[in-house]
C-alpha cells in the first residue's frame, strides 16, 4: 500500500506508531497531500498564537480552492474576514434567541426523518444525522424556507461528502498536472454541478430577500436580519463577496463536523444507558425549572455538556489538530528548524491517552469534565466549547474554530429531542423504554409532550469515522405510561443518612453512604473544648525549613474577648460580636494594623476574667507578630522599608501620595495584596479617589503596582507611599487642593481650551498625544461613546473606605487564599487584569478596575458645593471628554485645561460678499433666539436649522462654520462622512449618537464633504440607498445648527432640497480676495516678514484657492526659519516653483487640473521635497 494511501486509511495507527517510536520527539509522516511535521502536545502553547503559522494556509494547500467546484473553500483559504465576522459577531450573538427556533425545527425534522413504529426498528443513523444537522444549520444560515427545501438539503449534504472525494482524487495527481486534470476528473465534474445547483437556489433566495429589504427601507420600515443571508450583507457593506461560497462553506463545516460529533455522542450514550438516563433526568429538570427554553437553559445542562466533551475527546474528527502551514521560516524552542511552506500538526491521540485523565482515560466517563468544572476556579475551563492544550477538539489558540458555540447549541438541542422522545439501544441489549406521552410542563408541551411512541432500531453504516466501529443502535419509546424518576423526588417516606467520605476537592464535602470506621466526635465539638476562651490551631509547615508546625488560625469563643475586639476593630466591616465563635486566620495583618489599639485596650481592663482572657489573646498574637513589629519599627524609624514588609505601611484607610506622569495625587488605601505575574512579583495596592461620572461624585478605584526590590528602599522613593512621609507635604497638598477645586467647578459639561497631553485606551494600550485645541469636558457622554471605560462609583461616605475583616462563625469549605500574604478580609473586588501588557507602575485601564454601583439608599453627591475639603484632596487629576481637534474621546489632565480665547476676527475676515455674511449671521442668530418657535406638525421634527455650503475647495466653507461657532460662543463639532460608516445600521447608530451629543453640547455641527449622502440615489446601489434613507430621517429630528459642505451641488438628491433651510453657493475667489488672504495669513504668522502690498497683489494673480494659499505660506515659513531670515516673496515663489514642478510632472500624464491639484495639496504634503530643496541650496547644488 502506498504511504499516502496508508495515511488516508489508517491515520491514527500511523500516528500511534510515530508517538511510540519517537517517544515525545518531533517526527514526520507522509500525509494525504505531502509531508506533515508532527509535534508533541508540549508544543501547543508555543505555536497556538504564532503569526508565522497559518491555518488558512493549510486549507489552501489541502483543498485546492482555486479550482472550480472547490472554490467553496475560498472563504477560509484566502483568510476572508467576512465569514469570520458573521460567525463571531452575528451567529454567536444570536444564539440565545435562536434556541426555541431550532428546537421547533428539530421537532419538525424528527417527524419527517425518524420512523414511527411500535417495535424496535433498524435505522441507518448515518443517513439521518447529516439531514438533521443540515436542517438545523440551514435554519440559522438560510432561513425557514430553504432549510426545508429538499433540493437544497440534498445538494448541501451531497456536496459535503463529494467535495472530500474530489479533493482526494486531486491529491493523487502530481501538482504540475492538477491544473489540467481537474477539468476531466469525474469527482470534480460532480462538485462543479452541485455548486451550480446551489448557486441557482441561493441566488434566487438572496435576490428575493434584497428586493424585500429595499422596499421595506424605502417605506421607512427597514427589516432586521435574522439569518446569515442578511448578516453577510450587513457585515460586508461595500466589500465584494460571493454569498454562495460563504453559505456553502458554512454548510460544509456544520454538516461535516456536527453530524460526526452527534453520531459519536449518540453511540456513547447507547453504550452507557445509566449516563443516558442521568442526562435525560438533567434535561427534564432544567426545562421544568426554567418553564421551557430560557436564555441559559442549554448552559445549565452541564452533564450533557460534559458527555459531549468526553465523546469528542475519544472520537476526534481527524488524526491531527492545530493544523498549520509555516508562512515564514522559524525555529522552535528545542532548536527544530521549520522551513517555509512546511505543514504541521499535533496528534489528537494525545487527547485520548493524556495521563491527566487518569487510569480510565481510554473509557467513556460522561461526568469526567463535570467533575473537573466543579473544582475551584475551573467553572468555565472544561466546557464543550473551551479549548486547551489538553483538549483540542476545536483547535487551540487564536485560530480555534469560531463556530463551536453554534455547534454546541445545535448538538445539545438535537440530543435533547432525541433523548426525550426515544430510548437508545445498541445491538440486541434493549434498555428500559422511555415514555414522553405526558407534558413535562405546560409551557414546553408543544416541544416535547406530544411525541408519538415509536420503536426504532438504528443500524449505523458509516465508513470513514475512524474511532467508531459499526454498531447496531436502536431507539425506542414505550406505550407504557411510566412516570420519570424526577417526578418521584421526595415522595418516599424514609430518611437517608450520608457520611463524609474521602476528600475529592478543596471546596466541598464528599458525601457517601458508608459509615466511617474511624469516626469520632470532632474535637472542637467536645464539651471540654467548647468551654475554652481560645482555640489555637496549628498545622504542618509545608514550607522550607523552620518549625514543623505553624499557626493556622485562632478561634475566639470567649464572649468577653468579643466585646474587646469590637472596640479594637471599630470602623472595620465584617466583625459581629454575637457570633458563637470568631475565627481569625494567619497572618493576622488586621491585628498588626490595630496592634497599639489592642495593647491599650488590654491595659485599660481591670483585674478579672476579661483581663485574663485578653492577656491570653495578646500573648498568642504577640508570639506570632513580634518579629514583624520589631523589624518594621526599626525600618520605619529610618524612613525605609523592605519588600517583604511593604504591606505594613498600607493599612486600609491610609492616605497615600503618588505621582502619575508628573501629576501629584492623594489617594486612600482600600487593600493590598502580594501577587505574581509572568514570573515578576509585586504588591498591588488598591486605592480609592474621588471622581465624577457625569451625574454624581463618588469613589472610584485604581490599582497600583509596587514591583519587588532587593534590600531596603526609602519610602519617599516609592511610586506610592504614605503621605506623611512626603518631605513637602503641606505645599503639595495646597496645590492638589486647588486642582480639586478646579475639578469640582468643571464637573458637568464645559467647552474649554486645552494644551497638553491627552490619553485614551486602545487594544489594552494607553495612547498618549499632545493636543493644542478646543475640548468638551463631558464625562457622561464619554461613558456613552466609550462604555467599557464607564466609571462605577461607590458612595462618598465612610462605609466605602471602611476595611473588612474576614471573620467567620465556623469553618466552611471555601476557596483557600492565594498565599499567606493576602490581607485577611480584604477581598479582591476586581476582575483579572489584562495579561502582562502594562509596564511597572502603570495604572490599569478602567474596564479592568473594580466596579461597584450605587444603590438608591446609598449616599451620593451630585452637587459640587457638597464636596468636603477631604474629598477635594482626593479628586481625580483627569477629566473625561472629547478633543474637537483630533476627534477622539480622551482623558484630559485637569491642570492643562484653559479658558478659550475667542477668534472674533474670523467672521469679518471671511472672503464672502457682504450680503452672504449678513444672511448667514442673521439666519443662525434668529434660529438661536427663536428656536422654540419653529416646529413641525409632528412633535420633535423641524426644530433644527440645516445649511448647505457648496463651492469648490478652498473658498471658505469650513471657515464659515468655524467663524459662526466662535461668534455664537459654541463648540464646532466636525464629523467627516467617513466616520459614519458604510452600512445603514452603522450610520444610524453613529449619527444618532453624534446628533444627540451635538444637541447636548448646543454645538454647531459640521458634516464635512458629505457628497456621498447628498448625491442622487439609484436602483442599482441598494446599500448606499439604505445609508441615504437613514441620513435623511435623522436630519429631520436634529434640534441644533447643522452645516453640510459639498463640492458637487449639482448632484444633490431632490429629497435633500426640502430638508435644507438655506443653501449658499460660494463663488471662486477674485483677485482682491486672494490678495487679502495672502496679506492676512502673512501678517498673522509668528514669523517676521518683509513682504509689501505689491507682493500680495502679485501673488493674487495666481490661480489658487484659500487652502492652497495657507499651505504655501506655512511651507514658506519653514524655509524662512531654516535660513533664519524674515519671510519674503522669494520664499513663497520657491515653494510654488517646487509645487508647480510637481504639478508639471503630472500634467504631462494627465491634464492641467491635476497639476493644479498637486500644486495646492502637494505643497504641505510634499514638505520632503521642499526640505530636499533647502538642503541642496545649502550644499550649493541649487543656484
Amino acid at each position: 500500500m502506498k504511504t499516502k494511501e496508508k495515511f488516508v486509511r489508517y491515520a491514527n495507527e500511523v500516528m500511534k506508531q510515530g508517538i511510540e517510536e519517537c517517544k515525545g520527539r518531533i517526527f514526520q509522516v507522509i500525509g494525504a497531500n505531502g509531508p506533515v511535521i508532527v509535534l508533541p502536545p508540549s508544543f501547543a502553547e508555543e505555536i497556538r498564537n504564532d503569526h508565522r503559522l497559518s491555518f488558512t494556509g493549510v486549507i489552501d494547500h489541502n483543498f485546492f480552492p482555486s479550482y472550480p467546484g472547490l472554490e467553496i473553500f475560498n472563504p477560509i483559504g484566502t483568510g476572508n474576514d467576512i465569514l469570520q465576522e458573521v460567525v463571531r459577531k452575528n451567529l454567536t450573538l444570536a444564539l440565545d434567541g435562536m434556541t426555541p427556533v431550532l428546537s421547533s425545527e428539530m421537532k419538525l425534522a424528527m417527524s419527517k426523518l425518524l420512523p414511527a413504529t411500535g417495535d424496535w426498528t433498524p435505522l441507518k443513523f448515518f443517513h439521518v444525522a447529516p439531514q438533521l444537522t443540515a436542517r438545523l444549520s440551514g435554519r440559522a444560515f438560510l432561513g425557514e424556507s430553504l432549510c426545508r427545501n429538499d433540493e437544497w438539503l440534498n445538494v448541501s449534504i451531497k456536496y459535503t461528502i463529494d467535495s472530500f472525494f474530489a479533493v482526494r482524487a486531486l491529491r493523487y495527481w502530481p501538482p504540475v498536472l492538477r491544473p489540467l486534470v481537474h477539468r476531466f476528473l469525474p469527482e470534480m465534474r460532480v462538485v462543479r454541478s452541485e455548486v451550480t445547483t446551489a448557486r441557482r437556489i441561493i441566488e434566487a433566495e438572496v435576490a428575493s430577500r434584497r428586493r424585500a429589504r429595499f422596499e421595506a427601507e424605502m417605506a421607512g420600515a427597514p427589516l432586521k436580519s435574522t439569518d446569515a443571508i442578511g448578516w453577510f450583507d450587513d457585515v460586508a457593506g461595500d466589500r465584494a463577496y460571493d454569498i454562495v461560497q460563504e453559505q456553502m462553506m458554512l454548510s460544509v463545516a456544520a454538516i461535516h463536523t456536527t453530524s460526526v460529533t452527534l453520531m459519536a455522542l449518540l453511540y456513547d450514550l447507547a453504550d452507557h444507558p445509566a449516563q443516558a438516563d442521568a442526562v435525560r433526568a438533567e434535561i427534564v429538570r432544567v426545562l421544568r425549572e426554567d418553564g421551557g427554553w430560557q436564555k441559559n437553559s442549554l448552559y445549565r445542562m452541564k452533564l450533557l455538556d460534559s458527555c459531549m466533551k468526553e465523546s469528542q475527546r475519544l472520537h476526534t474528527v481527524g488524526a491531527l489538530a492545530m493544523n498549520r502551514r509555516v508562512e515564514e521560516a522559524m525555529t522552535l524552542s528545542d532548536g527544530t528548524h521549520l522551513p517555509k511552506g512546511a505543514c504541521l500538526g499535533i496528534p489528537t491521540l494525545a487527547m485520548k491517552s493524556n495521563e491527566k485523565w487518569g487510569p480510565d482515560a481510554e473509557e467513556f466517563v460522561g461526568d469526567r469534565f463535570l467533575r473537573l468544572r466543579q473544582q475551584p476556579g475551573s467553572g468555565n475551563r472544561w466546557q464543550f466549547i473551551s479549548t486547551s492544550a489538553d483538549h483540542m477538539g476545536f483547535g487551540y489558540g487564536r485560530q480555534a474554530c469560531p463556530g463551536r458555540f453554534f455547534a454546541s447549541n445545535q448538538i445539545k438541542i438535537a440530543i435533547v429531542h432525541l433523548l426525550l422522545n426515544y430510548d437508545w439501544s445498541k445491538g440486541k441489549d434493549y434498555f428500559k423504554k422511555w415514555n414522553m406521552l405526558y407534558p413535562v410542563d405546560n409551557s414546553i408541551a408543544d416541544d416535547f409532550a406530544s411525541a408519538q411512541a415509536t420503536k426504532v432500531s438504528l443500524l449505523e453504516a458509516l465508513n470513514g469515522l475512524p474511532p467508531i466501529e459499526e454498531h447496531n443502535v436502536s431507539l425506542v419509546s414505550s406505550d407504557d405510561e411510566l412516570l420519570p424518576e424526577t417526578d418521584l423526588e421526595g415522595l418516599t417516606c424514609r430518611i437517608k443518612t450520608l457520611y463524609e467520605g474521602p476528600s475529592k476537592c478543596d471546596c466541598c464535602i464528599n458525601w457517601v453512604e458508608t459509615y466511617p470506621e474511624d469516626v469520632r466526635t470532632a474535637i472542637e465539638e467536645d464539651a471540654e473544648t467548647k468551654r475554652q476562651a481560645l482555640i489555637v490551631r496549628m498545622k504542618k509547615n509545608h514550607g522550607d525549613g523552620g518549625n514543623p508546625l505553624v499557626l493556622d488560625s485562632v478561634v475566639v469563643q470567649s464572649p468577653l474577648l468579643k466585646e474587646l475586639l469590637g472596640e479594637v476593630f471599630a470602623g472595620y466591616n465584617g466583625i459581629t460580636t454575637s457570633l458563637k465563635k470568631l475565627v481569625f486566620k494567619a497572618p493576622f495583618r488586621a491585628f498588626y494594623y490595630r496592634w497599639e489599639r489592642l495593647v491599650e485596650a488590654v491595659k485599660r481592663l481591670p483585674e478579672g476574667d476579661s483581663a485574663a482572657h485578653a492577656q491570653l489573646l495578646y500573648t498568642t498574637l504577640k508570639a506570632e507578630l513580634k518579629d514583624t513589629l520589631a523589624e518594621t519599627k526599626d525600618l520605619l524609624a529610618n524612613g525605609v522599608i523592605t519588600y517583604n514588609y511593604l504591606w505594613t505601611v498600607f493599612e486600609p484607610g491610609t492616605e497615600v501620595f503618588a505621582n502619575e506622569d508628573g501629576h501629584d495625587r492623594f489617594l486612600k488605601v482600600d487593600s493590598c495584596e502580594y501577587k505574581e505575574e509572568e514570573g515578576s512579583k509585586f504588591l498591588e495596592v488598591l486605592v480609592k479617589y474621588v471622581d465624577w461620572d457625569g451625574t454624581r461624585f463618588g469613589y472610584a478605584s485604581d490599582r497600583l503596582k509596587l514591583w519587588a526590590f532587593p534590600g531596603t528602599k526609602a519610602l519617599s522613593s516609592l511610586r506610592v507611599f504614605p503621605a506623611k512621609y512626603h518631605p513637602a507635604l503641606d505645599l503639595i497638598k495646597e496645590a492638589v487642593l486647588e486642582r480639586g477645586r478646579k475639578f469640582r467647578d468643571l464637573s458637568g459639561v464645559h467647552y474649554k481650551a486645552y494644551c497638553g497631553i491627552v490619553q485614551w485606551w486602545k487594544d489594552y494600550r494607553l495612547i498618549k498625544r499632545h493636543v493644542d485645541g478646543r475640548v468638551m469636558i463631558d464625562a457622561a457622554s464619554h461613558a456613552t461613546f466609550v462604555p467599557l471605560e464607564a466609571l462605577q462609583l461607590s458612595p462618598l461616605d465612610d462605609t466605602s473606605l471602611a476595611p473588612s475583616l474576614d471573620v467567620v462563625d465556623a469553618d466552611t469549605h471555601t476557596n483557600p487564599p492565594n498565599d499567606n500574604n493576602v490581607i485577611q478580609g480584604q477581598q479582591s473586588l476586581h476582575p483579572n487584569s489584562p495579561p502582562g501588557m502594562l509596564p511597572p507602575g502603570m495604572l490599569l485601564p478602567p474596564w479592568a478596575q473594580p466596579k461597584r454601583s450605587l444603590t438608591k439608599d446609598q449616599q451620593c453627591v451630585s452637587n459640587a458645593d457638597d464636596l468636603a475639603p477631604q474629598h477635594l484632596l482626593l479628586c481625580s487629576h483627569l477629566f473625561r471628554g472629547y478633543s474637537l481637534k483630533i476627534k477622539q474621546w480622551v482623558e484630559l489632565f485637569v491642570s492643562d485645561v484653559r479658558e478659550i480665547r475667542w477668534n472674533d476676527d474670523a467672521f469679518p475676515n471671511l472672503m464672502l460678499p457682504a450680503g452672504y455674511k449678513k444672511l448667514i449671521l442673521s439666519f443662525v442668530q434668529s434660529q438661536v433666539a427663536n428656536k422654540a418657535m419653529f416646529d413641525d406638525l409632528i412633535e420633535g421634527k423641524g426644530q433644527g436649522m440645516i445649511m448647505l455650503l457648496a463651492g469648490s475647495p478652498g473658498v471658505g466653507k469650513t471657515l464659515t462654520a468655524e467663524a459662526v461657532a466662535d461668534n455664537l460662543r459654541r463648540p464646532l463639532y466636525v464629523v467627516g462622512a467617513g466616520e459614519l460608516g458604510e452600512n445603514a445600521m452603522h450610520v444610524e447608530h453613529q449619527m444618532s449618537m453624534m446628533l444627540d451629543v451635538a444637541a447636548k453640547w448646543d454645538a454647531v455641527l459640521l458634516v464635512d464633504e458629505c457628497d456621498v449622502f447628498l448625491e442622487q440615489r439609484s436602483m442599482h446601489d441598494l446599500a448606499r440607498n439604505r445609508v441615504v434613507a437613514v441620513f435623511l430621517r435623522l436630519l429631520e429630528y436634529y434640534r441644533g445648527i447643522l452645516f453640510m459642505t459639498t463640492n458637487r451641488a449639482e448632484a444633490i438628491d431632490p429629497a435633500f432640497q426640502s430638508r435644507i433651510h438655506l443653501s449658499i453657493h460660494y463663488p471662486a475667489l477674485d483677485v482682491a480676495a486672494k490678495a487679502h488672504i495672502w496679506k492676512r495669513l502673512v501678517e498673522n504668522s509668528k514669523h517676521e516678514s518683509v513682504m509689501e502690498e505689491k507682493d500680495f497683489e502679485s501673488l493674487a494673480q495666481l490661480d489658487m484657492n484659500g487652502r492652497q494659499i495657507k499651505n504655501a505660506v506655512k511651507t514658506a515659513q519653514l524655509l524662512a526659519c531654516k535660513d533664519d531670515v524674515p519671510l519674503n516673496e522669494e520664499h513663497i515663489r520657491t515653494v510654488l516653483l517646487v509645487a508647480q514642478g510637481t504639478g508639471e510632472v503630472f500634467k504631462s500624464h494627465s491634464d492641467q487640473k491635476i497639476g493644479k491639484f498637486v500644486m495646492g495639496f502637494g505643497v504641505l504634503g510634499g514638505l520632503l521635497s521642499v526640505a530636499a530643496f533647502g538642503i541642496s541650496k545649502v550644499l550649493g547644488f541649487w543656484p
